[in-house]
């Protein structure tokens, strides 16, 4: 199995393997860990608009996320032997301000596939009301050195819910309230052995917060004594910030318990959260 570790050498197969992504061995990587991966794919289909420059955690960085299980299913079907699948996201921010996603989808042992490579041009919000965003100039160079068949653009009904992926797990990572980080450090390829000399790749591991409990009171109902806790679901708040506030950040509220410390908990539909 994969591990944080492991990301760095995740990076250099892709360098290898497109033959011109070298800009990535200054990037910043970062590993999402299973839980953390699950509930960015229960969440990304219900974040509104948002302006991916506003909200990536840095100018450039590659980020790895464990593939959602109906998708592992679906290729061990096909292939037993499969037991791990990941979605891995590249990004740069370039010149002129546009910033340059790429998807791959990756099988330990197996080729390196593109699902998609797009520019979105510097502060816009997603998704558009038109169908497509332009692909990168290097679209037909990744195609032909991973012999894959890149999605030219992003049409609304596809793309842009593979790049609410990539922004939904942005701005959970970067939420206190639901994710923690910590750094892991691999010794690089050809680091030296000398230690004065030793050089490291430094992973950020983004795991899942434990559920917060809140007993505070509910506004407009100071002074009603609850009998019961109860679990408030994960949800988002829009942000209109900037100039007239015409770019939007989105914000995650993260699930919660809230009641009374130690009275009973009432349930009555269970939601994606593990620890």
């Amino acid at each position: 199995m994969l591990s944080p570790r492991d990301t760095p050498k995740v990076r250099d197969e892709i360098i290898q393997a497109t033959r011109g992504q070298g800009w990535l061995r200054r990037a910043e990587l970062y590993w999402a860990s299973e839980d953390m991966s699950l509930l960015t794919h229960d969440q990304h289909t219900e974040m509104p608009a948002w302006t991916p420059s506003l909200c990536r955690p840095t100018a450039s960085g590659l980020l790895i996320l464990a593939e959602e299980p109906s998708a592992l299913d679906a290729l061990r079907s096909l292939d037993r032997s499969v037991t791990e699948l990941y979605v891995v996201f590249t990004w740069r921010t370039l010149e002129d301000g546009a910033l340059e996603v790429t998807s791959y989808s990756y099988c330990p042992g197996v080729e390196v596939t593109l699902l998609y490579a797009v520019e979105i041009p510097a502060d816009q919000t997603l998704p558009l009301d038109e169908d497509m965003l332009e692909p990168t100039p290097q679209v037909e160079q990744l195609r032909e050195a991973l012999h894959g068949a890149p999605r030219l653009g992003l049409t609304t009904s596809m793309g842009h819910d593979s790049a609410a992926l990539l922004g939904c797990a942005w701005i959970l990572m970067q939420t206190p309230t639901v994710a923690d980080s910590q750094t892991v450090r691999q010794r690089a390829r050809g680091g030296g052995t000398a230690r004065s000399k030793q050089k490291f790749d430094t992973v950020q591991y983004i795991t899942l917060r434990r559920l917060a409990q809140d007993t505070t009171e509910t506004p407009g109902h100071e002074g009603r004594e609850y009998q019961h806790r109860w679990l408030v679901r994960g949800h988002w708040r829009q942000q209109r910030v900037g100039p007239g506030r015409k770019f939007r950040r989105p914000t995650y509220v993260a699930p919660h318990i809230k009641g009374p410390e130690g009275a009973p908990l009432k349930t009555e539909r269970v939601n994606i959260w593990r620890r």
